[in-house]
């Protein structure tokens, strides 16, 4: 009896030892490996921090206007969400690049055609943030993001709900991409008082003398909405 309590004993204490080893063993395996992190909007996180893409902005025009801008997209944005709401897209018409007001069009003509009652009400834009900016081949470009709150519903021809609800706010992200085009800025030669000579669009002096270019300033100026993408 007393060599299997013994046998019993010594059992224990081997099994102990092992279980203790495979324990330290098993959480060495994962040392090593960071904690897995939530997924977010990669798209956004890429993105230059605003103060950047506000410098780019003011380095190309040193007159550019923040608050004014932010004041057309927001004008822009509303515009562009009523005209959905009327079936109307002539009233943004001067606002939209071609393209977009080709698109914008026919997909409220689908909706005249399906009889649909879609409604867009109160709308708030929250913020709007600069995410990029860029010039190339006399076509600068700017992209923001704004987040807006608004109502949103569907009705059918009786003015009965059949999609959302009148008083739910939705919240809204989007990017919208605004370009302008340098050359249909300035419809007449810039010619050079100094010297007479023709210059550049966006020239800031002359090549031959040297002289500083002044014209009217339209630094704020011939901006349309090219691209509306929801996030």
């Amino acid at each position: 009896m007393e060599f299997l309590f013994i046998c019993f004993v010594i059992f224990i204490i081997v099994f102990s030892i092992v279980s203790s080893k495979a324990n330290k063993k098993s959480q060495n395996k994962y040392r090593d490996y960071p904690p897995v992190m939530p997924q977010t909007n990669q798209n956004l996180n890429r993105q230059m921090p605003e103060y950047m893409v506000k410098n780019q902005i003011t380095k190309e025009n040193p007159n550019f206007s923040e608050d004014n801008f932010k004041r057309y997209v927001e004008m822009v944005y509303i515009k562009y969400l009523s005209s959905i709401m009327k079936r109307d897209p002539s009233d943004v018409k001067d606002l939209l690049h071609e393209e977009l007001y080709s698109t914008h069009e026919n997909y409220i003509d689908t909706i005249r055609i399906a009889k649909r009652n879609i409604h867009i009400e109160n709308i708030v834009v929250n913020s709007i943030a600069f995410l990029e900016h860029k010039t190339t081949n006399n076509v600068e470009t700017v992209k923001v993001h704004i987040k807006s709150k608004m109502n949103e519903y569907e009705t059918d021809d009786n003015n009965m709900i059949i999609s959302g609800y009148r008083s739910r706010i939705v919240s809204k992200d989007d990017v919208l991409t605004f370009q302008r085009d340098y050359n249909s800025l300035y419809d007449k030669a810039i010619i050079c008082q100094n010297c007479g000579a023709s210059l550049s669009s966006i020239a800031k002096s002359c090549d031959y003398c040297g002289t500083v270019v002044k014209f009217d300033d339209k630094t704020n100026s011939g901006w349309k909405l090219c691209d509306v993408t929801t996030l």
